[in-house]
């Protein structure tokens, strides 16, 4: 259940740390700090409370973009072929979902034979690996979940969707960026080793330690994830990983 809001995680900071004075003198610090934190986990991974239905997308004979109908959409996470003129259902999962394939009508791919597609990003449409090949008397849709827009804190009193038990992982990030915002030198920071690796300090590690935890206690499924790798996507405080975050 979600039942805390940024307004709990800075009295529950002020309970344990001294917060800087000028992230909570009403200037608006606190709520960009609450807003950048909620951001930063939402996009780290395809949470539950992060995910929607996507809208049918009817495929068309000769057609390979499909504009995505959701206004909501941030990035598509499982995605299958729906064949509806039969009875039940049928359902086709697509091998993978890439970053970009180059357009393709010259041939045409139908049930059974679609393996990858593309988000588009420029336009903002998913593409075939080749033009959608619908006979008559056959009607097929792209179905999916996807990752919704992260959720925009504009008052502390907003409340947050994320589970009550990783309330913990949200007063890490808060803090980091309430210390950021004000130049405050706990905030730590990020160095890079000579073979590459990313090692963090101060409360920059403990918030990307608390991520990290965070992750691997909701990756517990046994399915096989299209585009989100099974291995945690950013770096330890220890230094190792890889980070999505630059």
């Amino acid at each position: 259940m979600a039942n805390y809001s940024s307004q709990d995680a800075i009295d529950t900071l002020r309970l344990h740390v001294k917060l800087p004075a000028a992230s909570l003198s009403g200037g608006g610090v606190d709520i960009k700090a609450a807003d950048m934190a909620n951001s930063r986990i939402w996009i780290a991974y395809p949470w539950r409370w992060t995910l929607g239905s996507l809208t049918a997308i009817v495929l068309v004979d000769g057609q390979q973009d499909y504009v995505i109908g959701n206004n909501d959409h941030y990035r598509p996470v499982n995605l299958w072929v729906t064949r509806t003129d039969l009875t039940p259902d049928e359902y086709q999962s697509f091998r993978a979902i890439v970053e970009h394939l180059p357009p393709e009508l010259a041939i045409k791919v139908g049930w059974q034979g679609f393996g990858t597609i593309s988000w588009e990003k420029s336009i903002n449409k998913f593409r075939l690996e080749a033009a959608a090949s619908v006979p008559a008397g056959i009607t097929m849709s792209i179905n999916g979940d996807y990752q919704k827009v992260p959720t925009k804190i504009t008052a502390l009193s907003t409340a947050l969707l994320q589970d009550d038990v990783y309330f913990e992982t949200y007063c890490d990030w808060l803090l980091y960026y309430l210390y950021k915002f004000t130049d405050d030198s706990r905030m730590g920071g990020v160095t890079i080793t000579g073979d590459g690796r990313k090692q963090y300090n101060g409360q920059l590690a403990k918030a990307f330690e608390s991520l990290n935890e965070m992750m691997a206690a909701e990756d517990k499924g046994d399915g096989v994830p299209l585009i989100f790798p099974d291995e945690p996507l950013v770096g330890s405080a220890r230094g190792g990983g890889m980070s999505i975050f630059g």
